[in-house]
């Protein structure tokens, strides 16, 4: 957790000095000055969070109640857990979030409460209950793809101008939210109460009894991440190997081995994860629609190589999926039948009792950038807003404010040291990979409001093995970019 917490004060950092100017305080001048020192240990990058606290005033809210409107009640791994909790279970992470909010009620004379919505309601339930008039909820927990409907509908308050809270603290994440802010405005955003914003980040997971039954060594893989030649082109040249038809039927089915298997978002994840946004961001923060170019044209090419329906397992792909089981490559990894399984990352969890060891990886890089990067998928990802409708923005602001820094302070460490790579994790291998994995995190708006269908339309062409991309862009293009203007037009009024 130290390393996750040193990587997560750098980014924060980097942001700050890009983004400063000769307004900053005192205290965000130190911290821009300590943290792009060069030089700066890791205890030091501790000691420097640790120092960093908000700046909220005593309050006594008088046994007011602050309601959150989170995604849940569908009874499934994606409800909402971060919010609220009933009482201890003896589970490390519900505990320390039942004592979270016991230590932030006591100290604001305020009762946490929750109420759930199904997770893909959260923009009819908001609109509703704004147009209603009903004032009841204070916050909303919901994913990225439902509040830019939100935003996009006018339904949400800019954070930056709610009072008490402060997007530059460390325990808002400045690289993601960045990526979410749109003409400097941020409407809904991440922060470290979100644990759904890191079980929503795609890694590779993979067998080691499968590699080594082919005799190779999980270590190589380690070290190509640690060395910087985890790339696509390697990762295809591995995973060749693996693909076999075992009942010799002459085709790919749910019977067979596979190099690769995940969900029907794999490809995004791929070529989100190899550096490709289909929407950028000029120094204004204004959206664009970034035009295809050869880099594109590689980045696609090969993610079709590597999820081609014909060797590539795609659970949502009926042609190849007899079972019907929408998750069934979690249950290929777990026989050992496929070489990678990509996913969120709360498949760890989710597998906690396969028998075989696995280990874990981010998904590689396109060439030799600097870092990995790691896509947070828009649909399984839970973020915080607050509806234009709030009845206590004070309130709102110093709850939201103490929570989020009570969950960096004492929410984080759990959730990484016990529950990720106490209880989840088989090596330590794969506890150094989590440092990779968390350090260069993104969202592409293109994928989160699939603008012209450009997101769907790629995929679909990825997965038959690859296509004129160079068409499908330029059919997108005018669309994508007409809808832009009138999203900034929209938030500019």
């Amino acid at each position: 957790m130290k390393k996750i917490f040193m990587i997560l004060l750098l980014i924060f950092a980097a942001v700050m000095f890009s983004c400063s100017s000769n307004n900053n305080t005192a205290d965000e001048q130190s911290i821009i000055k300590n943290e792009n020192n060069a030089n700066q240990s890791e205890q030091s990058a501790d000691i420097a969070a640790d120092d960093i606290t908000p700046n909220l005033p005593e309050m006594d809210f008088d046994g007011a109640e602050i309601n959150f409107l989170v995604r849940g009640g569908d009874g499934n791994e994606w409800d909402t857990i971060d919010i609220f909790t009933e009482r201890e279970t003896g589970d490390s992470v519900n505990d320390v979030i039942f004592r979270r909010n016991q230590l932030i009620e006591d100290k604001y004379n305020v009762s946490i409460k929750e109420t759930t919505m199904s997770v893909n309601n959260g923009y009819n339930t908001v609109n509703r209950l704004v147009l209603a008039g009903d004032t009841t909820h204070h916050a909303i927990i919901a994913n990225a793809r439902e509040q830019f409907t939100m935003m996009s509908n006018k339904l949400l308050l800019d954070l930056n101008e709610i009072l008490h809270i402060n997007l530059k603290n460390p325990w808002w994440d400045a690289a993601l939210n960045r990526d979410m802010s749109i003409l400097n405005k941020q409407l809904y955003a991440a922060n470290a109460t979100n644990l759904m914003a890191y079980d929503a980040t795609w890694i590779a997971m993979f067998s080691k009894k499968l590699m080594q039954d082919h005799g190779r060594k999980p270590s190589d893989i380690y070290n190509m991440v640690r060395e910087g030649t985890w790339t696509l082109d390697r990762y295809i040249e591995l995973t060749k190997d693996f693909i076999l038809d075992l009942d010799g039927d002459g085709r790919m089915t749910e019977r067979d081995q596979f190099g690769t298997a995940g969900q029907g978002t794999m490809a995004q994840g791929f070529y989100n994860c190899a550096g490709l946004k289909f929407i950028e961001k000029d120094e204004n923060d204004r959206p664009f629609f970034r035009d295809f170019d050869e880099r594109a044209a590689k980045i696609l090419e090969l993610a079709s190589e590597i999820v081609d329906n014909n060797i590539a397992f795609q659970s949502h792909n009926t042609s190849m999926n007899k079972s019907g089981d929408s998750e069934y490559g979690r249950t290929l990894l777990a026989e050992n039948r496929t070489l990678f399984f990509t996913e969120a990352m709360i498949c760890v969890r989710v597998l906690r009792d396969m028998a075989d060891d696995f280990g874990v990886v981010p998904l590689p890089k396109f060439d030799a950038q600097a870092n990995y990067t790691s896509l947070v998928h828009e649909w399984a990802v839970s973020l915080t807003s607050v509806p234009n409708n709030c009845a206590n923005i004070e309130m709102t602001g110093i709850i939201l404010e103490e929570m989020a820094y009570q969950s960096h302070k004492t929410v984080l460490p759990v959730y990484f040291d016990i529950a990720i790579n106490g209880k989840y994790l088989r090596d330590e291998d794969s506890i150094e990979m989590i440092d990779y994995i968390m350090s260069n995190r993104v969202m592409d708006l293109g994928v989160v409001n699939n603008y012209g269908n450009l997101n769907g339309n790629i995929t679909t062409a990825v997965y038959r093995g690859g296509g004129d991309f160079a068409s499908i862009y330029e059919r997108a293009g005018n669309v994508v970019t007409k809808q832009l203007e009138n999203l900034m037009e929209s938030i500019e009024k």
